[in-house]
Order: structure tokens, then C-alpha cells, then sequence
């Protein structure tokens, strides 16, 4: 059975975002903040694993490759690059990299 990969990193972001909510809201009363809290993270999220989504979408062969080092070093800038040109380089079917 094949995995739906294409929404798996986006489950791993949510589910991450769903604990650190629920971790944040039984410390604070305050309602709003918890809302923007929430918005804010998810938008971090979203652009975090930008390079992950767009692997998965197209169908990259190394899609593996790029979630894990997005997720790994994806904090750091350059191999957040790095993954973002790695996803969109054009590529011969030989190419391992």
C-alpha cells in the first residue's frame, strides 16, 4: 500500500503544531492569544516546509531525501535553499543527487 506522501509532512507539521497548542493552552487563559499563537505558528510551518510540499507535489524521486533534510537543517537558511533549488532543478532520469 502506498503512503499518501504528498499530505504526509503536512500531517507531521500539524500534529506538531497541535501538541505545542495544546501544551501552550492549558498554561494560559488568554483566548486571543492562543488564536494568533496558532496562526502564527501554522504560517511558520507552512513556509518551513515549503521545500517538502513542493517535493511531494511534484513527484520528485528524491522526496525522502529533501523532507529529511528540510526537516533536519531546514532552520538554517542555506539548506533551506538548498532544498528549495534541490526541488525545482531540472533533472535528467539518471541524475542520483
Amino acid at each position: 500500500m502506498k503512503l499518501p506522501t504528498r499530505w504526509l509532512s503536512a500531517g507531521l507539521a500539524i500534529l506538531a503544531s497541535a501538541l505545542t497548542l495544546v501544551a501552550i493552552a492549558s498554561r494560559t487563559g488568554n483566548l486571543a492569544g492562543y488564536v494568533v499563537f496558532c496562526v502564527v505558528i501554522l504560517a511558520f510551518e507552512l513556509v518551513y516546509f515549503a521545500p517538502s510540499f513542493a517535493a511531494f507535489q511534484r513527484n520528485h524521486p528524491s522526496a525522502w531525501s529533501i523532507f529529511a533534510v528540510n526537516f533536519l537543517l531546514g532552520w538554517l537558511i542555506v539548506p533551506w535553499l538548498l532544498c528549495m533549488i534541490w526541488v525545482y532543478r531540472n533533472r535528467s532520469q539518471n541524475d542520483l543527487l
